[in-house]
């Protein structure tokens, strides 16, 4: 504000045609920046229009926990006070988990009993809103299961992990 009120001062006392245009530009400038800063206000904080993230790895992959586990670690360690939901028929052992610097207080197992409770397990996880990062691993999964999986996670404010195995 002190520059405008500086270019006041000088356009009363020097040749008022090139200062009241330099005053003109310089009160545009402000205006344009002050509506920018107000639509971008308006505008939501999400950057990407999918909630899920979906990494396929190979059935024969013998270190799956390995190359999960430090993305476990990330978000229980980035926490903010909701779950870290691990939904898959895959047990990781606790000594594994605490190695890796899993927080174990902020982290929720769920062993569901096959493909159908999988998915369903996980799209409630993802919508309930107390999760902030689930982790699922299927066999397969289609497309119209991932749009009701983003649309879960989406209604929960939550990020989605699937882990999909093919051959």
């Amino acid at each position: 504000m002190q520059i405008y009120d500086q270019l006041s001062l000088l356009s009363s006392n020097t040749t008022n045609s090139r200062v009241s245009s330099i005053h003109s530009a310089f009160a545009k400038n402000i205006q344009k920046k002050q509506n920018l800063k107000n639509k971008t206000a308006s505008k939501p904080s999400s950057h990407c229009r999918s909630h899920i993230t979906e990494l396929v790895i190979s059935k024969f992959c013998s270190n799956l926990e390995q190359m999960l586990l430090p993305m476990l670690s990330f978000q229980t360690q980035s926490n903010n006070n909701r779950w870290v939901t691990w939904v898959s028929n895959n047990t990781i052992d606790k000594n594994l988990l605490l190695d890796f610097g899993v927080e174990l207080d902020f982290l929720r197992m769920i062993y569901p009993k096959n493909q159908t409770d999988l998915f369903s397990l996980t799209s409630k996880a993802l919508s309930t809103g107390n999760s902030q990062c689930v982790v699922s691993i299927f066999d397969s999964i289609t497309e119209q299961q991932r749009i009701e999986l983003n649309k879960a996670a989406e209604l929960g404010q939550c990020t989605g992990i699937l882990v999909t195995l093919r051959n």
